[in-house]
């Protein structure tokens, strides 16, 4: 699958990234391995795919984290968003993990609106 549009970006974009105990940061299909992958380089194109979809708070969701990580913008470069990541203290870690909360709650929706997304467009 390419990632030419909006739509097609949103159906690999990640929620917001969170970090495991381990200060490792957790992969998971829809958060991020942001920091560990180029996926941290699509943030404007995930809130685009989400908006695409009217997910509205899924959108306000990745700014938030994309604000909350790396607030001068998200680096390219894969090394120095590994070190920023690094750079995290505990309360960035509290929020971000707040952050995948509020994004995991909204799991239905997202499953739902892709769904229909996936139906209409064979």
């Amino acid at each position: 699958m390419t990632c030419d549009t909006p739509s097609r970006r949103a159906l690999l974009t990640s929620p917001p990234s969170s970090r495991s105990s381990s200060s490792e940061p957790r992969s998971t299909t829809a958060s991020h391995s942001s920091s560990r992958t180029s996926s941290g380089e699509l943030i404007a194109e995930a809130v685009a795919g989400a908006e695409h979809f009217g997910l509205t708070e899924h959108a306000r969701l990745l700014r938030e984290a994309s604000d909350q990580l790396f607030p001068d913008g998200v680096p390219i470069d894969h090394e120095e968003r590994f070190a920023q990541w690094e750079l995290l203290d505990d309360a960035a870690d509290e929020a971000i993990d707040a952050l995948d909360e509020r994004w995991y709650a909204l799991s239905d929706v997202l499953e739902g609106r892709l769904q229909a997304y996936a139906r209409t467009h064979p």
